[in-house]
Order: C-alpha cells, then structure tokens, then sequence
C-alpha cells in the first residue's frame, strides 16, 4: 500500500510502529519546513496525516476490506503530491519542490520534471562522499597500525639495551660455572673408571662382587651430568637471547 510506502512501514505494522513512523515523517518535515512555500508544505502535511490515517484503517480493517481498499489505491492513487521519502540528497529534495513554485530554493539543474538528473548527481555526490570518508578512513587505520608498530620496535630497542648487560653477566656466569662442572664431571668418570677396574680385579681373584660400589659410583657421575645439563640448557637460552638483544640494537632505535 502507498500509505505504508509513504511512513517508511509494512503492511503487518503496529498501531505502535505506525505512530512511531508518523510521528519522524512529521519531524523531518517540521524541520524542513524553511525550504517550502507554505501552500506547499500544508499539501505535504496533509499527504502525511492521510498516510497515518490509511494505516491505522488499513490495520483495524478486515480482510474483505483491505481488499477493496487495496484496489481502490492501485486503480486511483490517493496521493497526487511529490513524496518526500524519495529524497536521498539535496538535489532530489530541490526537485522535490520544483512543482510547488519554490524554484528559488534550488539549482536550475535539479528543477527538471523528471528525478533521474537529481538522483544521479545525488548519489554521485554521495559516492565521493563516501569514497572521501573511506579514504581518510583508511588512512587514519594505517597510521595508527604503523604507529603501534613503531612504537613496539622502540619498546623492544630500549628494553634490548637495558637487559643486555645483566644477559652477558649471567652468560659468563653460567659459562664459568659449566667449565667448574666439565671438570668435575672428567675427574668423577675417571674415577668411576678406576673404582671399576679395581673392583673386577679383586672379583677375579674370588672377593665378592661390588656391584653396589658401582652403582653408587654411576649414580654420582649421572646426577654430575644432570645438573650440567640443566645449567646447559639455560646457558643456551641466554645466549640465544644475547643472540636477539644484539640483532635488534644493530638495528638502531626507530624514529
């Protein structure tokens, strides 16, 4: 229904929505009402209070009803004025009102009896609009991505320079403390080695076997071994973190 077209609703709308509706349509126009002669804004007015009025018949109608009503808007239409819910930019709106003598509020290339010239400059203007926006947009997004890069790189620069120093002491820490463990480590398999051929020896000349002397022995070597190890694997990491540190501050500090 043209009524329905005209508040912006469909044909299953609420009273609720039908208000809501009628009450914006008279809003917007109220606020356009400087753009109109009066004769041409009392028309629009009344164009939109039989809207809301064919509405709320519409909605309190029966079936039978709605039919004849239906008909009666398709063979004469009650609506002879132009419709301001068409108007998507000023250039419409202009020649929205060419027809009521108000050719004074608008360009004479947007007061043409036909809405083609209008709407095409229209969206036009609302295609640069948005390709404008869209770029400013867009250039603010990657400012602020490469500022967050940038800022992240200066974060890592300072906190490379501030942590290498304690890095290459713990390095040479661990470093001396792998050697002290290298050596131990030496002197306890030799003597593991010694203890065993000790013991064979006097296994082969009918003493009892030793083999928890052994075990005792090898159990000292392994557990030498396991905390060299362990000091290894976070000498490594250090130094795979030197490894890092250096590489970004050659890079320099970004600006």
């Amino acid at each position: 229904m043209k009524c329905h077209n005209i508040l912006g609703v469909k044909e299953c709308a609420s009273a609720v929505e039908i208000e809501r509706a009628y009450n914006q349509k008279m809003r917007a126009l109220s606020m356009q009402k400087g753009n109109f002669e009066e004769k041409a804004y009392e028309r629009k007015c009344a164009e939109i209070r039989k809207a809301g009025d064919d509405c709320n018949r519409w909605l309190s109608a029966g079936p039978t009803d709605q039919l004849k009503m239906r008909a009666k808007d398709l063979i004469k239409p009650p609506y002879k004025s132009k419709r301001m819910y068409s108007t998507i930019g000023c250039c419409t709106c202009c020649n929205d009102n060419c027809g009521d003598g108000n050719k004074s509020f608008c360009d004479s290339i947007c007061c043409s009896e036909c809405q083609s010239v209008p709407r095409f400059f229209d969206i036009l203007f609302w295609i640069v609009l948005g390709v404008i926006g869209g770029f400013f947009l867009l250039r603010a997004i990657f400012r602020g991505i490469a500022r967050a890069i940038r800022t992240g790189k200066q974060t890592a620069y300072d906190n490379a320079v501030q942590k290498l120093p304690s890095l290459r002491a713990d390095a040479s820490r661990l470093s001396a403390q792998l050697q002290n463990f290298s050596e131990t480590r030496k002197l306890q398999q030799e003597r593991e080695r010694e203890l065993s051929a000790f013991l064979s020896f006097f296994e082969s000349i009918g003493a009892i076997p030793a083999d928890s002397l052994r075990a005792a022995e090898h159990d000292r070597v392994e557990k030498q071994v396991a905390s060299e190890q362990s000091v290894r694997s976070v000498y490594n990491r250090i130094i795979q973190e030197i490894d890092n540190a250096e590489r970004i501050v050659r890079r320099g500090r970004p600006r």
